[in-house]
């Protein structure tokens, strides 16, 4: 059982890696926008759309699966759920790998850049090895915070020793890609001095189980990704890079925000799974005020980034990018109405054991998504998208919280 003690120490740490990666991103984020431009900001989004397909799939479900059942089982078998996830995610690596050379050759008329490709992958590979689903289920997020913490600086350092003209798109891309990989690194080196006992040897059936247990989360997540991430992809294959990059850069605004919640929903999910079963009682009254008090903080946040969107695209984005103003003020509500699909899905509908219900909800948002997505595109092009994201996200939270009234008592 997880004590409160180690929930709040979580959180600290999380909140500190959150601290230092919106001080860099503070940093770094304007630097990247003002010295590369809307064009060649736009070259890398689209690229990273696309290259966020394989990262998806790369993780499969193990951010959510894995957690839950290290936090629910003793150390001793930590090793066999380790191992097995790990030697998974090699083999779906290995398989990435020989699709994006196809995906790239065949369709090259729209991957023109095969270096950036392959450069922004390298990010795929860290996320292979960065295991950051392991220390967030044991619940020793100090580990995390700390790898972060060297891996982001030494990037930042670089970014800025180089990066100097738009045409250093491709160092950038460079830069902000091997971050995970020396997160990775680092994390290896800290399992291998401290937990030696989770390399264990593994059967074929274990990594079957594996992909079983975690499958219909899995369609969940790529199904969210349709509505959330890929929106992106296809407003680069039906506009250009210079909108992509308008549109990209006022949605890196809104990640940041909702990155604030991030150390809070992540520290939170495997100490809901532990508390559930002691008492689901207990656990559904902690999820009530959690949602309660994390709501009215983001309602603020969201009628600040209203109130304010012209400030903010100034200071942060530059003159370049006032046509992103009227995106802001579209997409300012995203991150409460993010947040409350969060508490009312993931964190209560897949630990109460709803995760096919959970499934059902998001597929269905990721076919209303696409229906919209296109004829908004035709219209309104960005401002579509905006729109397209803020139609759908309300429709998933309606349903999670619908959901769970109706199932969960």
């Amino acid at each position: 059982m997880l004590k409160k003690d180690t929930l709040f120490e979580n959180i600290v740490s999380l909140f500190t890696l959150k601290g230092l990666e919106y001080i860099i991103g503070f940093i770094t984020f304007p630097y990247l926008v003002h010295t590369l431009g809307p064009t060649y900001y736009g070259v890398i989004t689209f690229t990273q759309s696309f290259i966020n397909y394989f990262t998806l799939v790369t993780d499969y479900s193990f951010n959510l699966t894995a957690p839950q059942q290290l936090a629910t089982t003793e150390p001793k078998y930590w090793g066999k759920i380790f191992t097995t996830i790990m030697y998974t995610k090699i083999i779906i690596l290995g398989l990435c790998s020989f699709f994006i050379v196809l995906f790239i050759t065949i369709f090259d008329n729209i991957f023109t850049n095969k270096i950036l490709c392959f450069v922004i992958y390298l990010n795929v590979i860290g996320n292979v090895i960065f295991p950051i689903w392991f220390f967030q289920g044991i619940q020793k997020m100090r580990y995390i915070t700390i790898v972060n913490i060297v891996s982001r600086t030494i990037a930042t350092v670089l970014i800025f020793i180089f990066i100097k003209t738009s045409n250093d798109y491709i160092l950038a891309a460079l830069f902000l890609s091997i971050t995970p990989i020396i997160a990775g690194c680092l994390s290896f080196f800290v399992l291998l001095t401290r937990y030696k006992f989770i390399f264990v040897k593994i059967r074929l059936s274990d990594i079957k189980e594996q992909i079983k247990y975690g499958w219909e989360i899995f369609l969940s997540i790529i199904f969210i990704n349709i509505y959330s991430s890929s929106n992106v992809f296809f407003l680069g294959l039906l506009t250009n890079n210079t909108i992509v990059g308008y549109f990209s850069a006022v949605k890196k605004i809104i990640d940041c925000i909702n990155g604030l919640l991030t150390p809070i929903t992540q520290a939170i999910y495997p100490y809901i799974n532990s508390k559930i079963k002691t008492s689901k009682k207990e656990a559904l009254l902690f999820i009530k005020k959690c949602t309660l008090i994390l709501s009215v903080g983001t309602g603020c946040i969201s009628i600040g980034l209203y109130i304010f969107s012209d400030v903010l695209v100034n200071i942060f984005l530059g003159k370049s990018f006032i046509s992103s103003i009227g995106l802001l003020k579209v997409m300012a509500f995203l991150p409460l109405i993010t947040l409350l699909s969060n508490m009312w899905g993931i964190q209560t509908l897949i630990p109460f054991g709803y995760k096919n219900v959970f499934s059902k909800i998001v597929i269905k948002s990721a076919i209303l998504n696409t229906l919209m997505i296109f004829f908004w595109i035709h219209f309104l092009e960005a401002e579509g998208v905006a729109y397209s994201m803020l139609i759908t996200e309300l429709f998933v939270t309606s349903m999670c919280y619908y959901k769970v009234k109706t199932k969960i008592k």
